[in-house]
């Protein structure tokens, strides 16, 4: 391995986020192979889901289709939280 790369790969193991770049990469490869990876991805990173509240969500009483809302049950002590779904159409504004 040379010493650029390694030292890129330790560079990476140390973040604790994703890079604006890498976001839109996982989304469009979502987008292009599974849709419903696309949706929970975008839905996850527009209202800062944990991945417990995504699996805790239920289509048929959390989300509001008529009123364009989502009930997130926040975790850590928070309370819960009613949210606009934000619409994405093409590539999402990061």
């Amino acid at each position: 391995m040379e010493l650029n790369a390694r030292q890129q790969a330790q560079a990476a193991n140390l973040r604790t986020h994703l890079t604006e770049g890498e976001i839109s990469d996982l989304l469009e490869l979502a987008r292009k192979t599974d849709p419903r990876a696309c949706a929970i991805f975008a839905l996850s990173f527009n209202h800062g889901l944990r991945v417990t509240e995504v699996l805790n969500l239920r289509l048929d009483g959390d989300i509001n289709w008529k009123d364009r809302t989502v009930r997130i049950a926040r975790l850590k002590g928070s309370m819960t939280t009613t949210q606009a779904l934000v619409e994405m159409r093409g590539k999402p504004a990061l």
